[in-house]
């Protein structure tokens, strides 16, 4: 079954959503719950193609390339934030085995 495809086919994506497994459960992604709420739409794609038939590139209106960049640097910062508190939860249960010398709110306050 394809769940998506740039020519449309969120009918697809939706009728596999709303079939439920043999235990009752299902668990969407941020993407595809996003996805089906309409907070995600699937830009109007163009495809250029060599000789053989095969796409070389791709062609998006400019609106949709501002919208893929700010969901883009959305996403970059959203990662950036992810690794960065991951570093600081390392660093604290670090400071916690005694593996790192953890620094007082005076000294940190003091640094400023």
């Amino acid at each position: 079954m394809v769940l998506f495809s740039a020519d449309g086919q969120e009918d697809k994506l939706k009728a596999f959503i709303a079939e439920k497994p043999a235990h009752g459960k299902v668990k969407v992604c941020n993407f595809v719950r996003d996805f089906i709420k309409g907070s995600f739409m699937a830009p109007h794609v163009n495809y250029v193609v060599n000789d053989q038939g095969k796409a070389i590139f791709v062609q998006l209106s400019v609106q949709e390339w501002e919208n893929f960049l700010a969901e883009h640097n959305r996403l970059k910062s959203l990662l950036l934030f992810k690794e960065r508190l991951s570093t600081a939860f390392k660093e604290i249960r670090q400071i916690q085995r005694g593996e790192k010398q953890g620094t007082t709110l005076e000294e940190f306050l003091n640094e400023l």
